[in-house]
């Protein structure tokens, strides 16, 4: 494999330095959550899953922190909900939730009870999401968000494509897809096909997702348990990024969406690293972790950074430590890299990947006969359209 291209230093148009822009002293506050105890509106929460690993001690001191509710004004929605899990429901959604061996899904044995429970479950997300003006949400437990449950091949995804494909076929008869385009039309539907609109497909999201299984799973004794309903706002895929945050410093940017080329991110740099500096130098003091991975967007309704989600280190190894490199290298070493000369780390593809790269191979075989499929009829559309001028 090729090596990965080097990062591109910060330095914007003009031979400015950013030599103010990352180097703000942090204040840690204060957290009013911390050692608090619930109020006797919410549940106690479950215990029955609790998995003691090497890391159960530095995982109950995050607990303290009733997530998300205190990095609130920093989320990227006009409409939020939480609902807080009741021990029998977090035992249901346990339940429900598919395990993952030998890359398949097997959905567990689901009693009468625990269905029942998660049809109320249901009923109570399709209230909120009407309150919200049925509008397209994303749902989390906590900020653990079911994005892994997206990214194999289901049928959701497959319907964006082609659907996308559709239309390059229509703009352009006869036009060869170019692998950069398929790695952008996958990042796109994978993307949309996050977002739902009912309480069936929010469930359905959160069973197939092992992120919040180990967000379930490995919890916090003394940790109130939200589902997370939000209102989502239009962010495109190229405004997407990770912050890579050790000892509450801000040491690394990189886009989200890695093995995409964003020519708009490479012209757009230097106001959108101001933009990501504004949302770190408000809440670097107040996230509880002094080390993290913060996945946040550029929202153009209101042209300011947001979180969409927060990892802490000490879960946030959990699955990490299996993820993919991100340039040449894994995220977990992202977040223990060096600052340089106190700068920051940027991490923009100024290069498009070889073809073949950063589609999983199930895809590529499905691209290969869904285009040549759409390719033929667009092709006959085309000629009957012609026909019927003449």
């Amino acid at each position: 494999a090729p090596a990965p291209a080097p990062a591109p230093t910060a330095t914007p148009a003009g031979g400015e330095e950013f030599d103010d822009f990352f180097s703000a002293p942090v204040t840690p506050v204060a957290n009013p959550y911390a050692n608090s105890a619930a109020s006797s509106s919410e549940p106690e929460p479950s215990s029955a899953y609790i998995v003691k690993t090497e890391d159960y001690e530095r995982i109950t001191e995050v607990a303290e922190y009733k997530w998300p509710k205190i990095l609130e004004e920093f989320v990227p929605a006009s409409g939020i909900a939480y609902i807080p899990l009741s021990s029998s429901e977090v035992t249901s959604l346990v339940s429900f939730t598919y395990s993952r061996h030998d890359g398949r899904a097997i959905n567990h044995h689901v009693s009468d009870k625990e269905k029942a429970i998660m049809a109320e479950f249901e009923r109570r997300i399709d209230k909120e999401i009407s309150r919200m003006g049925g509008s397209e949400v994303v749902v989390s437990v906590n900020f653990a968000i079911p994005s892994d449950s997206v990214r194999g091949r289901n049928k959701t995804v497959e319907d964006l494509l082609t659907s996308r494909i559709q239309s390059a076929f229509q703009e352009r008869p006869g036009q060869e897809l170019t692998h950069g385009q398929r790695l952008l039309m996958l990042s796109e539907a994978y993307s949309a096909a996050s977002r739902v609109k009912t309480g069936k497909q929010a469930v359905e999201q959160i069973r197939k997702s092992s992120k919040v299984k180990e967000e379930i799973t490995t919890a916090l004794t003394d940790h109130v348990m939200y589902f997370v309903v939000r209102q989502w706002p239009i962010i495109p895929i190229h405004l997407e990024f990770y912050l890579f945050v050790h000892k509450r410093k801000l040491i690394t940017i990189a886009q989200y969406h890695e093995n995409c080329l964003f020519p708009e991110l490479l012209q757009n740099r230097f106001d959108i690293l101001v933009k990501l500096n504004t949302l770190s130098s408000k809440i670097l003091g107040k996230i509880p972790d002094e080390s993290c991975l913060l996945h946040v967007g550029l929202v153009p309704s209101i042209d300011e950074a947001r979180i969409i989600e927060y990892i802490p280190l000490t879960l946030g190894c959990i699955f990490l430590s299996n993820a993919p490199t991100l340039f040449g290298k894994k995220m977990a070493d992202h977040l223990t890299a060096p600052l340089i000369n106190d700068k920051v780390n940027t991490i923009f593809r100024e290069e498009p990947v070889l073809p073949g790269v950063g589609i999983p191979k199930s895809w590529q075989d499905w691209f290969k006969t869904t285009e040549g499929r759409l390719k033929e009829q667009a092709a006959k559309q085309a000629g009957n359209e012609n026909c019927s001028i003449q």
